[in-house]
């Protein structure tokens, strides 16, 4: 186990650029690339700083997509109260109460929010724009013959969502089929839209995905994808803590679980995002991807979006919630109504404090295994 100082994900993907463009075989998710190729040719700025263009672009595209998401939802809702809710989405982190025990802020928690890779940060506005075109799609898939325009921009949004970085569409894939399945066996309505889930996902995901394993997996004999228990874990947190990281990393959406209750559990956009955070734990505490034969834990990635995206849900949910039971604390039964405000604070808080320690955090603790 090696530190390895200034190596933040931005300089390593503008080192891919420049091999892509050296003639040199690269990622497969290659929009990111593209666009520093695009913005240094077209306005002549180096590719870093392109890069720190483009991620900037990109969390303000993920808030317009978050309001808006947020906003349709819940038109009650003040504007002011919206926009902070939406920047608690773009800001919480687990609260690292844990911190004394293994000096660490990060590593063994799923958190929803990381700045030092750049793709990521990409991903966040189109998964979740596709998230919420697939989820009004299933909610109204009884008119699904009137739709097809908004399934071909669902199925555009699918590709657009792989080539910028495919964790979110390989846990939404068997995660949708998971929900399916759920369905059919204990709803007691369910008008499948197959229109939406073959043209809009399976589809061109699986096309694309077959390609991108073909070309990073298949050619190259020094990429690999192997089983490994808690692999990454055990190197970076004591075993013990992960349990209390995982319930600190789902802290706000269980607050919002255990108010709401039924409430909640019957959205489809709830049922669709717990699944998709189920099958990327999965991915992300037993699978290892080796890139030139070194553990990358590039699925770590889909947890990340998944928890995003569940955070996203629970705040959307609950704040359509609140109406429900009146604006005053004394007219509701239950007096614990308010208690995801106060646990959302801390994530707030938290949140906070790592947004400012990040870039020192992923220069100087970035862990790779020889």
């Amino acid at each position: 186990m090696h530190v390895y100082l200034n190596s933040s994900d931005f300089v390593g993907h503008v080192n891919l650029v420049e091999k892509m463009l050296a003639g040199e075989r690269t990622q497969p998710h290659f929009l990111f690339p593209f666009l520093l190729i695009g913005i240094n040719y077209f306005f002549n700025i180096p590719f870093m700083y392109a890069a720190y263009a483009v991620a900037f672009i990109s969390v303000f595209l993920s808030f317009i997509v978050a309001y808006n998401g947020i906003k349709d939802n819940n038109i009650s809702i003040k504007n002011n109260h919206l926009i902070w809710c939406t920047i608690f989405l773009l800001i919480s982190h687990p609260v690292f109460f844990l911190y004394p025990f293994d000096n660490n802020l990060y590593f063994g928690y799923i958190a929803t929010n990381v700045y030092h890779n750049p793709t990521i940060l990409l991903l966040k506005p189109v998964a979740l724009f596709h998230f919420i075109s697939l989820c009004s799609l299933l909610k109204n898939n009884k008119n699904a013959n009137k739709t097809n325009n908004k399934v071909y921009l669902l199925a555009l949004m699918t590709a657009l969502s792989i080539i910028t970085k495919p964790n979110y569409i390989i846990a939404l894939i068997p995660a949708l089929l998971l929900f399916l399945s759920i369905r059919f066996c204990f709803a007691t309505k369910i008008y499948p839209a197959w229109d939406v889930i073959l043209i809009g996902v399976l589809i061109p995901a699986c096309s694309i995905l077959l390609w991108q394993y073909y070309y990073f997996f298949g050619v190259v004999d020094n990429n690999s994808i192997h089983f490994g228990i808690l692999y990454f874990f055990k190197m970076t947190s004591k075993l013990w803590t992960l349990p209390l990281k995982l319930l600190a990393s789902l802290a706000f959406p269980i607050s919002v679980l255990i108010i709401m209750r039924s409430k909640l559990t019957i959205r489809i956009d709830f049922q669709l995002s717990f699944c998709m955070f189920l099958i990327s734990l999965i991915y992300t505490y037993f699978l290892i991807d080796k890139v030139a034969d070194l553990p990358a834990g590039n699925f770590g990635w889909s947890a990340q979006i998944s928890n995003f995206l569940l955070l996203f849900v629970s705040i959307r949910a609950y704040l359509a919630y609140l109406p429900e039971i009146g604006t005053s604390f004394a007219k509701s039964a239950n007096k614990f109504i308010y208690t995801p405000i106060i646990i959302g604070g801390f994530q707030f808080f938290f949140g906070v404090i790592w947004m400012l320690l990040s870039p020192y955090y992923a220069l100087t603790v970035n862990l790779v295994q020889n």
